[in-house]
């Protein structure tokens, strides 16, 4: 089993937030109609404003709950595929490190990690997506398609999101006087995905994945796994 070094999933307590204002939404209407109804069984007739307000609050709030709930879901789709990638990715050799969910600052700019694995044949970039459905979409291109039963959407290119991820993580290993290769990839966590893209940095299953990091060539000089993962939790935000 790798090691693991996990840090604090920044969506989970985003999510929680999520949370507490669904919550918010459903009390503030169930309150109003509840002091209504009261009104009505202690036959007090209540004020027609009142009855107007719930009405009112009662329709803001589900439109309120349903658009948390659907940022809700998507956080939680998410957290759940991160959570599938560090599963996989601990069932490397021993000899690896795997951080997971590490944020970074490289020259004045936040670079958010789904997983870093460290290994002596350098450090590799796994960004994980959990969406489902069937996944079409050039390399190069900005959004990609995704058709689920429920219609069409579309979707950021992981791999431009990788790219740019490898650029920083490169600058920072850099500054940091580590000569090491990085390796991006991008890992589809979900069973249902149907990804129609052909690319060599993309996995859609955890075995071919730890193959391709296992794989990978070591450089001249192997890699300190271990001291450099311990560098890159010291640099984490």
């Amino acid at each position: 089993m790798a090691v693991l070094h996990k840090k604090r999933n920044a969506n989970t307590k985003k999510r929680a937030r999520l949370m507490l204002g669904m919550a918010a939404c459903v009390f503030a209407p169930t309150a109003l109609a509840a002091w209504y109804l009261t009104a009505l069984l202690a036959k007090r007739q209540p004020p027609a404003a009142l009855a107007y307000g719930a009405l009112a609050a009662a329709a803001a709030g589900a439109l309120c709950f349903r658009v948390l709930y659907t940022r809700s879901a998507v956080l939680k789709s998410g957290i759940d595929g991160e959570r599938q990638a560090a599963a996989a990715l601990r069932a490397l050799p021993y000899a690896y490190h795997v951080l997971v969910n590490p944020v970074f600052r490289v020259r004045g700019k936040v670079m958010e990690l789904d997983a870093v694995v460290v290994g002596k044949n350098g450090v590799f970039i796994v960004e994980t997506k959990n969406h489902a459905g069937v996944i079409t979409g050039k390399t190069d291109a900005e959004w990609w398609s995704q058709v689920k039963r429920r219609g069409a959407k579309t979707m950021k290119n992981p791999l431009l999101q990788a790219e740019r991820q490898h650029k920083l993580m490169e600058q920072l290993l850099a500054d940091a006087k580590q000569a090491c290769p990085v390796h991006s990839f991008v890992y589809f966590a979900n069973k249902n995905a149907r990804v129609g893209v052909r690319d060599a940095r993309i996995y859609t299953d955890e075995t071919s994945l730890r193959r391709a990091i296992q794989s990978a060539p070591e450089p001249g000089r192997p890699v300190d796994a271990a001291r450099l993962a311990a560098l890159l939790e010291q640099a984490c935000e």
